[in-house]
């Protein structure tokens, strides 16, 4: 989601923010009761509306990579989307499988597809491999698209065709403004219509988000500036604001740690399915793009499978799963198995960073 160096600098800063706010909300959670949260609405504008600054960076970042970033190279493209679509495929299987054997529910299994990349992008700057970078950038944007059009085609509500309308409206004013009139403000005052009447309209906010992003990074000319402020500003406030209150409100709850935890159905398969999916799908996912292609990866196959380790880390795009997924224990479960998976699949990036070897700048 980062193109720039300032961006890679930005998502690196809101990665190691993110650990404190992980910590101070379960510790909170243990000792304050959150019906406040519940009270306030606090957890549906967030989850609901506030989300969709999210999304809209990642819709700002996705044109920006598409016309100037890493996926210019259209090889380098068509390998990371297959490889992605691989190993968002490959996880979610496994997921299904294993709660089928193990008897219980199969809802959950978008937990396991997403990847995290300021997390990721956090351990590629300590292991210094800078010859994947490009790829991982080119292969967390189909991610992120990814888990944009599942989010947006499982948790759909009817169709307020009123709303709709008014979406409508609200998106054609968008574009008039961007095409003969661009205001920062204006724009994003209308974004603020759109998600509401999107959201009333039974659309979700992660694609109301992209398709703003995309269509205001889209703009030439004059107006571009429009579109780049909008990237300037969304990056930081998504990064620091809202993925972080995101964070905070999603694991404010009281957490129960027992042992038999780690026997639980739900957890072991989301864990599994997430450790030994996402890998395999993305080194098969590209072994097998690149041999219907006829190309050649700037880095050798012990890097990619370091690759496929590094999208093992989910945190943000995989609560939100998690939340809309399930309620009660179930939900403290989910994303009980979400933060338990990262600290394994840091340790297991790093014993795959020690097998790549040195890297080639």
């Amino acid at each position: 989601m980062s193109a720039s160096r300032k961006g890679y600098d930005l998502t690196i800063l809101s990665a190691v923010i993110l650990i404190p706010t992980v910590l101070i909300a379960i510790f909170l959670g243990s000792i304050v009761k959150n019906d406040y949260l519940s009270k306030y609405h606090l957890i549906s504008l967030v989850t609901d509306y506030l989300i969709g600054f999210f999304f809209l960076n990642i819709g700002l970042e996705l044109r920006w990579e598409l016309t100037s970033g890493v996926l210019l190279d259209r090889k380098l493209l068509s390998i990371s989307m297959f490889s992605a679509l691989s190993g968002m495929v490959t996880p979610a299987a496994l997921f299904l499988a294993a709660t089928y054997i193990a008897g219980i529910s199969h809802k959950g299994w978008g937990i396991t597809m997403a990847t995290d990349l300021p997390l990721v992008l956090v351990l590629l700057s300590t292991f210094r491999k800078k010859s994947i970078r490009g790829f991982v950038l080119a292969l967390a944007t189909f991610d992120d698209i990814g888990s944009v059009i599942v989010l947006s085609l499982l948790y759909h509500q009817k169709i307020s065709y009123p709303h709709l309308i008014y979406f409508f409206l609200v998106l054609g004013l968008f574009l008039l403004l961007l095409r003969y009139r661009p205001n920062f403000l204006v724009g994003i005052a209308l974004f603020v219509a759109a998600l509401y009447f999107g959201h009333r309209a039974g659309f979700q906010a992660s694609l109301i988000g992209v398709l703003f992003g995309v269509l205001a990074g889209s703009i030439k000319g004059n107006q571009e500036q429009v579109g780049s402020l909008l990237r300037k500003t969304m990056e930081p406030f998504s990064a620091f604001v809202v993925v972080p209150l995101f964070i905070f409100i999603s694991l404010d709850r009281n957490f129960h740690f027992h042992l038999r935890l780690l026997t639980s159905g739900l957890l072991v398969s989301l864990v599994l399915a997430r450790l030994i999916g996402k890998p395999l799908g993305i080194f098969f996912g590209t072994l097998i793009a690149k041999r219907i292609l006829r190309v050649d990866l700037p880095f050798n196959l012990r890097d990619l499978l370091l690759v496929g380790t590094l999208a093992t880390l989910g945190l943000s795009v995989s609560m939100l799963f998690a939340v809309k997924d399930f309620s009660g224990p179930s939900q403290s479960l989910a994303i009980l198995a979400i933060l338990f998976t990262i600290p394994i699949g840091i340790f297991i990036s790093s014993l795959a960073k020690v097998a790549a070897g040195k890297s080639t700048t």
